[in-house]
């Protein structure tokens, strides 16, 4: 985002509504909880709907909650020195063991990925993407697609290029049309952000939305022939990359494979 996101909320305080004004005021002052809280938690925290809390993000520009939540989350990262990101964590976590707590919030998502996520589908997106001459990059809100594009051309590859909202002619020359917007989940299950006139039968399409598990992104694209993957298998590492984040120490990858699925065969034993 090329502007303060607290700042942009301090500009369009005076058009709140009363539990709008609610929500901005939580943030301005406790943007680094805010930051990590799911839709649903924040209207509780402050005593509005989820439904709120989304408008609210609409408000202000972004094409849904998560866009707002990761512009937080991407702030937090330029302001906090690396000591404050650890106390948010505890203080996210509590007395809870990191291992132990991380484990047990994808436990579900990692059981899902490992029953249902496509393998070869999975890695023919992943050698697309890392070999990608060029990547088109688009947003509701048009400054956090811009930020995206600068992080990629200057800290990965001169490839990245901005195409405004609702522009779909650099479409067609897509091998990959990945969604990552969260339209097709929650409140706006059964929508897609791309008109499906625009589908072209050789293109991959991939999801970061896993809840439904074919978005009507995914149906539209599978209608027309395309080859097609949800996020799931990006929950596999999930676990992993937080417990490096946080502790600073490499995951122990297969062994929390291991561990997760001894304990889902002990649940199942039980049930």
């Amino acid at each position: 985002m090329n502007r303060d996101i607290l700042a942009v909320i301090q500009e369009n305080a005076p058009t709140f509504s009363k539990g709008q004004r609610k929500i901005a005021n939580f943030i301005l002052e406790s943007y680094d909880k805010a930051a990590f809280m799911t839709a649903s938690r924040l209207g509780k925290k402050v005593g509005v709907s989820e439904s709120t809390v989304v408008r609210f993000a609409a408000e202000l520009g972004f094409g849904g909650y998560p866009n707002m939540q990761r512009e937080l989350q991407k702030m937090i990262r330029s302001r906090l020195t690396s000591v404050q990101r650890i106390e948010v964590a505890k203080d996210r976590m509590g007395d809870q063991d990191v291992l132990a707590s991380v484990l047990q919030s994808d436990m579900e998502k990692l059981r899902q990925t490992l029953e249902e996520v496509d393998r070869e589908s999975f890695e023919q997106a992943t050698s697309a993407l890392a070999g990608a001459r060029k990547i088109y990059i688009t947003d509701l809100f048009e400054p956090c697609a811009k930020s995206l594009v600068d992080d990629i051309n200057n800290n990965f590859a001169p490839v990245a290029e901005f195409v405004h909202h609702g522009d779909f002619s650099k479409l067609a020359a897509c091998n990959v049309v990945l969604n990552a917007s969260g339209i097709g989940m929650g409140a706006h299950i059964g929508e897609s952000p791309l008109p499906k006139e625009h589908i072209q039968p050789s293109q991959f399409f991939f999801d970061a939305c896993y809840n439904p598990d074919k978005t009507q992104f995914l149906l539209d694209a599978e209608e027309k022939g395309c080859r097609i993957l949800n996020g799931l298998g990006m929950s596999l590492y999930q676990g992993a990359a937080q417990i490096e984040l946080w502790t600073g120490k490499k995951a122990p990858v297969e062994a929390m494979r291991q561990e997760l699925l001894a304990i889902l065969a002990e649940q199942n034993e039980a049930k």
